[in-house]
């Protein structure tokens, strides 16, 4: 199956490009910086909250898995939402939906610092997840229509990688805030960071709208033609491989620190800082060493990518010798019960080996 077709994609330089690529330093540079203040609010709604969770389940009086759940409803409002999100911003204009969606953003926020029970925490999150997920829907796009193909690769690596600071500190700073004044004060900090970020976003944002959709319908029907895009498969597989080492690799090192007589806690903070740092190890090492996985993608879901990824593999003749390895262990877990548990229960999968060679 080929994936080297490219996706076409608009020349900003061009004459006709649209009148957002003729935009001033000055503009093109505000409305960069407000896409990165809304994408990092996004990160910071649930990196400065997860330092709380371990401690929910007593303040709230709710069982732990209703507090993880909270985690769960985000992620998934976030996920569904990029693809109407996405739609609108060619239906309308983009400052329009940007600047909604961050209307939404910030009363889901102050309700889930105003929650006085998990259910409501739940719904809170599910809102504030839907309404963060702007920022990542709308980036690409403003970015392609800002700059030419070169030099939008390299924005987006910038915003990656300013993106990739609030894993590795949110979590930090969430904690001290916490032990300070309290879970509720996370929101409460994310809340009052969003008024200015919205504001900016009004002011920076490009009013005109940038596509030639004139109904939700037609702008939707545009996702059959990625679906059908080879090289957006390959991405799409290129991603699920990335993931399958990634969360194994973060298994054994935290399964190696424990046997080792380390905290896991105290490793992850150590080494996130560097290379090893991802939005794995950011996410899901707390919920590994508590052994809670009933959240996140299910480890069924996973082994039905990784079959495409291995089935695909031998059609294009890649060697895939790690993935098909994971693969094999998410099968272990299937055994154990654990079908769907997240993909971050192969660490479980290690406990539970130990626990074989020590009975043996």
């Amino acid at each position: 199956m080929p994936f080297d077709k490219p996706i076409d994609r608009p020349d900003a330089s061009a004459p006709d490009a649209p009148a957002i690529a003729r935009v001033t330093e000055a503009r093109r540079l505000l409305i960069i910086s407000s896409i990165v203040a809304v994408n990092m609010l996004s990160l910071a709604a649930t990196d400065l909250y997860l330092p709380s969770i371990p401690e929910l389940p007593r303040i709230l009086g709710a069982s732990v898995e209703s507090v993880q759940f909270t985690l769960v409803t985000f992620s998934l409002g976030f996920a569904f939402a990029q693809i109407l999100i996405g739609a609108l911003g060619d239906v309308f204009s983009r400052r329009a939906v940007l600047v909604t969606s961050m209307l939404l953003f910030i009363p889901a926020t102050v309700a889930c610092a105003l929650a006085p029970g998990v259910e409501m925490l739940i719904t809170a999150r599910l809102v504030q997840g839907a309404s963060a997920a702007a920022g990542a829907a709308l980036t690409a796009p403003l970015i392609r229509d800002l700059f030419s193909e070169e030099r939008a690769v390299q924005a987006m690596s910038v915003i990656g990688g300013i993106d990739a600071v609030i894993p590795a500190f949110a979590p930090i700073v969430g904690a001290w805030v916490f032990t300070q004044f309290g879970w509720e004060a996370n929101f409460w900090l994310v809340a009052l960071l969003a008024l200015p970020a919205t504001v900016v976003a009004f002011i920076a944002m490009p009013s005109e709208r940038q596509s030639a959709h004139v109904d939700i319908v037609g702008a939707l029907t545009g996702y059959s033609v990625l679906l059908k895009s080879p090289a957006y498969l390959g991405y799409a597989l290129s991603h699920a491989i990335a993931i399958a080492g990634l969360v194994q690799g973060l298994s054994e090192a935290l399964h190696f620190a424990q046997k080792a007589g380390l905290d896991g806690r105290d490793v992850v903070e150590v080494i996130s800082q560097g290379a090893a740092g991802s939005w794995q190890m950011a996410n899901r090492y707390e919920t590994m060493l508590e052994d809670h996985f009933d959240h996140g993608f299910a480890v069924d879901w996973m082994r039905k990518d990784l079959d495409i990824c291995l089935r695909t593999s031998d059609e294009i003749g890649a060697s895939l010798p790690v993935t098909a390895l994971v693969d094999q262990y998410y099968k272990d877990v299937q055994k154990m019960g654990g079908g769907r548990w997240d993909t971050s229960s192969l660490f479980k999968r290690l406990r539970a080996l130990d626990a074989l060679q020590s009975e043996g």
